[in-house]
């Protein structure tokens, strides 16, 4: 999930009109990513783990999907971050390590905080006995 937080901007000395509001200089703005990335009007079933909807994504998802922020102020790490989840998603989809596994708790809560810390700090699975890969 990206960073649930709002990405805080300050309206420039010119102002700024956005879909005809008016904000004066030195208005603080954002947008909290989260909003966009569970809109179920560009996502359908946003809450459901779905990877294979990025087979054919649509241009609002591409348009709305900006986990690690845009322009000058995106994440400066962003490509080994996106290097290093291909790597581990590949990996963990090789072994089939999931096979079998369920979250133990019926949802996963998040701290509004820049790295998306958890409550509890970790997320917990179960595997069924027999499922569980080798």
């Amino acid at each position: 999930m990206a960073n649930p937080t709002r990405l805080p901007r300050v309206v420039p000395s010119s102002g700024w009109t956005f879909n005809g509001y008016y904000f004066p200089p030195g208005t603080n703005v954002g947008c909290a990513l989260y909003s966009l990335h569970f809109n179920a009007a560009v996502f359908p079933d946003p809450f459901s783990f779905g990877p294979e909807r990025w087979l054919d994504p649509t241009p609002g998802m591409l348009r709305d999907h900006i986990a690690f922020g845009l322009g000058p102020r995106q994440c400066i790490a962003r490509n080994l971050a996106s290097a290093e989840l291909y790597t581990a998603v590949r990996a963990i989809v090789m072994e089939d390590v999931l096979k079998g596994a369920k979250p133990v708790g019926d949802k996963i809560e998040i701290l509004e905080w820049f790295n998306s810390k958890i409550v509890g700090e970790k997320i917990e699975l179960v595997w069924n006995e027999g499922e569980k890969a080798g």
